[in-house]
């Protein structure tokens, strides 16, 4: 996502898609972050050698001309993404939780799954369906940990794109505890899918949906709390998405 290292003789479009280059996590590593900071220079450095940046929500806009200085008007927000709309009939869980994500450490795999065998304590419900695959093999030993207290947590590992539909048209509701996302487009998915959405009170969940219900990323109660409410699911009103894919738009001004 970076600029070309040298100026071109044409219009230049460079596209940020990961914003840790904007703000990095203090989560993260020592090593992940240095490489993040050493990134971020190097973008700062190159940034004159691009004539358009390409984005896909207001609030990774609003960052990008923050961060780097630059003009909003040179920066494009359109967000763009692949349907993920399948047919056919599957039981959806009322009291089904999905996770579709990679497990990054940004990702808040471990809050999650802490705040779901809270709320399990407590209530005695639900199902939470992650997809980490086996190359993870602390995330899956620490799964693995939980299934055998008895906790109703399945992971599907690793699934085909083309294949997901059926997973979220089987669950209830996406969780997305993300702690931050330049888009987040498993969250589309979901409602493409007829998933409500349980998800982090940041802007980025705001960016793209109106959310069922929100929580603070940060703490497991609150992430337990939130999915305590989800369960009377008469009362919670339905998530909404607040996005449509602008690729023609951005086609037609890359052709211009």
């Amino acid at each position: 996502m970076s600029p070309p290292p040298i100026q071109i003789d044409a219009v230049v479009y460079t596209f940020l898609h990961q914003k840790m280059y904007l703000n990095i996590p203090s989560e993260l590593p020592f090593i992940s972050r240095f490489s993040f900071i050493i990134k971020t220079k190097i973008i700062n450095l190159l940034k004159g050698n691009t004539d358009y940046w390409v984005v896909q929500n207001k609030n990774v806009k609003l960052k990008l001309s923050e961060k780097f200085k630059i003009n909003q008007n040179k920066i494009w927000d359109l967000p763009f993404y692949p349907s993920m709309k399948g047919e056919g009939e599957f039981e959806r869980n009322d009291f089904g939780f999905i996770y579709v994500s990679h497990p990054f450490l940004h990702k808040n795999h471990l809050k999650l799954i802490d705040a779901f065998c809270l709320f399990y304590d407590k209530m005695k419900k639900g199902e939470l369906t992650l997809t980490i695959d086996d190359s993870y093999t602390e995330l899956n030993d620490y799964i693995n940990t939980k299934i055998a207290l008895g906790y109703p947590i399945k992971n599907i590992g690793f699934i085909k794109r083309d294949e997901l539909y059926t997973y979220y048209q089987s669950n209830r509701y996406l969780i997305f505890p993300s702690l931050t996302e330049s888009f987040g487009l498993g969250i589309i998915e979901a409602l493409e899918n007829g998933c409500d959405i349980i998800g982090s009170d940041l802007p980025y969940m705001h960016d793209v949906c109106t959310p069922s219900v929100v929580f603070d990323p940060n703490s497991i109660q609150s992430i337990a709390d939130a999915l305590n409410k989800s369960i009377v699911f008469q009362n919670i009103k339905r998530s909404e998405s607040k996005v449509k894919d602008e690729i023609e738009t951005l086609i037609y001004r890359l052709n211009k």
